[in-house]
């Protein structure tokens, strides 16, 4: 009995050993991010059955596994569409195809807060009661709650053209013909600042830093001869324009791009050029010659700009990197999102649209 307890005491020692002894889980590997400038690039095209014209004109993603894109579409249906990390599918939005948005519809621009918070912008056509024109445009607000997409009424005034928020309370919208609202988390508040101007791009550092440009034709004996560029700027109380442009005859020398993006610290502009605000001015840095229409990254040392030609440039915070793969004459990039792992750039050609996934 005494050697058996012995072997029994013997035995749990050695477990009891080999338990304390037993070497840490393998920890993985930290995950390495690759440099965006040696992505793989794939590429996707968006094509709606029997559709003439698929043109996409914005993207937003929570990931690279939810990724929307907006835009146009001649048939009324594939205005928007979904990548979930595999494949991309139009969403339904049409109530024809089961949706809940009714009538004719055009969608420009989109942004979210989360999966099942986002917003997408643009026009809705109606029948004009006192022809001609025989159709004219509406500002047309969607929203995705994670479940469905539903029109948000607000007063009517004309084609919206962007969106942006700062949060989830504190939304902008922005359109033709001084089209301007504002949503506090309750309400969609219709804003008035001057029906002459159409607003293009608006983009925000903080809810109390806020920047949208427009553009102002000018007549002179009807014969709409020059064309005012303006910066409104949005300091928490109230819009005022703070720097300006023209064009006429022709003749147009640019201060700032109609294309923004920031970071909490720096805004960016995009047309002719890129520029950077510094000051009360706009310092460009790239300038090729051809215009850019999209720019967007994660930081200082990480965006992407985007236009005629196919143009993709990278900024990595010292220099500039051209993907000279993705170049062709006969595409223009309308969009991008990244994140500092992936990224995809929106490319069309005006009738057919490409996504080229980047990671």
């Amino acid at each position: 009995m005494r050697i058996f307890l012995m072997m029994l005491i013997a035995i749990f020692g050695l477990l009891f050993l080999s338990m304390c002894c037993k070497d840490e889980p393998t920890k993985p590997p930290d995950e390495i991010i690759k440099n965006p400038r040696e992505y793989v690039w794939t590429v996707d095209t968006l094509a709606y059955p029997g559709s003439m014209q698929v043109y996409m004109k914005s993207i937003w993603a929570s990931s690279p596994t939810d990724v929307y894109v907006v835009g146009h579409n001649e048939r009324g249906f594939g205005k928007m569409y979904h990548f979930n990390g595999i494949s991309w599918t139009d969403v339904k939005l049409s109530t024809a195809q089961g949706g809940q948005i009714d009538g004719a519809i055009d969608l420009v621009d989109i942004i979210g807060f989360g999966s099942n918070d986002i917003y997408a912008v643009g026009e809705k056509i109606y029948t004009n009661p006192a022809p001609p024109p025989n159709f004219l445009d509406s500002s047309l607000i969607i929203h995705f709650d994670g479940t469905q997409w539903r029109e948000i009424q607000i007063p009517r005034m004309r084609g919206l053209a962007s969106v942006w928020g700062a949060n989830s309370q504190d939304v902008w919208a922005d359109g033709y013909y001084g089209s301007l609202y504002h949503f506090d988390g309750l309400l969609w508040n219709r804003i008035l600042i001057d029906t002459t101007l159409s607003f293009g791009n608006i983009f925000g550092l903080s809810p109390k830093d806020v920047y949208t440009t427009c553009a102002r034709i000018l007549d002179k004996d009807n014969q709409r001869d020059s064309t005012q560029y303006l910066m409104y700027h949005f300091n928490s109380s109230s819009w005022s324009a703070i720097d300006s442009s023209y064009e006429f005859l022709g003749y147009y020398q640019e201060r700032f791009g109609f294309n923004l993006w920031g970071t909490t610290t720096s805004i960016y502009s995009a047309n002719q050029a890129v520029y950077k605000k510094t000051g009360s001015s706009w310092i460009p840095i790239l300038n090729t010659g051809l215009p850019f229409y999209s720019i967007f990254g994660t930081d200082d040392n990480n965006f992407f700009v985007g236009g005629y030609g196919n143009q993709i440039y990278h900024f990595n915070g010292t220099d500039w990197f051209q993907f000279k793969q993705l170049s062709d004459a006969t595409k223009f990039c309308t969009s991008i999102w990244c994140n500092d792992k992936e990224a995809f750039i929106v490319s069309g050609d005006g009738s057919k649209t490409w996504i080229f996934h980047g990671k």
